[in-house]
């Protein structure tokens, strides 16, 4: 047994596809246009690999980690209940092997699926939108016209006093009208392609939360999974979300700006109130640390389902702060996003900023 698994076929295929990844890492760094027709083109292709992730209706990506966990947990624990140094080295040896195979089937999905998002065309570009500084005023008119959109469409809402509001409806329903959102706008935008597995949430959101994190793309099963213990009202945006990353979109803070452009229009004014309402949680939040009086005439004139939402999530999610858990979740993403070529790091999502004036501003 050994032997067969540290043989040389199997040591040359490791070595092929990492040789793979790394020219396609070469290609996708040097030529950003190769990058562009590489999502564009070829991914849409490639990504049929992740067809029977649509059979699982709960996250599968999820399940392999925690197997892959308790199987390194069980084999480590093995070596504390050998008697005999040769089998030792031996457990040593496996525990090695599985681990070094398992970053190296990781990093050859990683650049063939979902690498050359990180370097392709930018959003800005794509959409011939200002990405320079922007002045205070650009700023207020923004926030100030994200105020206006979040009005009109809460008059289209329904909602109980004191309470939060929600879409009335199940993950899977909800999902399922974001995925057609989707589609809508891969058709309008071609510089999205169409992914063919739906969001779905995970199991440990509960426990998932101590790290901040609101929801991951698993590029190695093609899952858009989405934390929903957070406040309703985010769901939909992250949702899309973690849907911009299926489309190819990479860098977070152009996902960001992705999913909203997604539901900014959408056709249920629930998924509009969403997109709305995170806009104007950034945009304000900006305006904030530049002039607070004007942020503060904004807020005052926030609806009361707004206020609702901001007020309650705000008081809910204080029990995850200051947590350990975030702290090295943030270390590591940070350290992800560098090594793909953002090089502000989790600084990056405060980026979308740039777009979403220039965007909330051109129409």
């Amino acid at each position: 047994m050994p032997r067969k698994f540290f043989s040389k076929k199997s040591r040359l295929f490791y070595l092929v596809i990492l040789a793979v990844s790394l020219s396609l890492e070469i290609l996708f760094r040097t030529f950003p246009s190769f990058a562009e027709f590489y999502t564009v083109k070829v991914l849409p292709i490639v990504r049929v690999i992740y067809l029977p992730s649509k059979i699982f209706p709960f996250a599968l990506s999820e399940s392999l980690f925690l197997i892959f966990a308790l199987l390194l947990l069980f084999l480590v624990g093995c070596l504390f209940a050998l008697p005999f140094k040769r089998s030792l080295l031996v457990q040593v040896k496996l525990i090695s092997s599985l681990l070094l195979k398992t970053v190296a089937v990781l990093v050859f999905l990683f650049s063939l699926t979902f690498s050359s998002s990180y370097h392709r065309v930018s959003i800005a570009d794509s959409l011939s939108l200002e990405r320079a500084d922007v002045t205070e005023e650009e700023l207020y008119s923004a926030t100030e016209a994200a105020l206006e959109r979040l009005w009109e469409v809460s008059r289209e809402l329904e909602y109980a006093p004191e309470s939060m509001s929600s879409s009335g409806m199940d993950f899977k329903t909800l999902s399922k009208e974001i995925k057609n959102e989707v589609n809508n706008a891969c058709k309008r935008y071609p510089f999205l392609i169409k992914g063919y597995v739906e969001a779905k949430p995970f199991a440990l959101s509960e426990p998932l939360t101590y790290t901040y994190i609101a929801g991951i793309y698993t590029y190695f099963t093609g899952e858009p999974c989405v934390n929903t213990n957070y406040a309703e009202y985010t769901l939909p945006y992250t949702i899309a979300h973690e849907y911009s990353h299926q489309c190819g979109i990479g860098a977070e803070d152009e996902a960001d700006f992705t999913a909203f452009l997604i539901l900014h229009d959408a056709t249920l004014p629930y998924l509009k109130y969403s997109a709305w309402a995170e806009a104007f949680s950034v945009l304000s939040s900006k305006l904030y640390e530049v002039s607070p009086d004007r942020y503060k005439s904004l807020a005052r004139a926030l609806p009361s389902i707004a206020i609702n939402d901001y007020t309650i999530s705000s008081r809910a999610f204080q029990r995850y702060t200051h947590s350990p858990a975030n702290e090295i979740a943030s270390t590591v993403n940070d350290a992800y996003l560098k090594a793909n070529g953002v090089e502000e790091g989790v600084v990056s999502y405060s980026e979308s900023v740039i777009l979403l004036i220039s965007f909330i501003n051109s129409l």
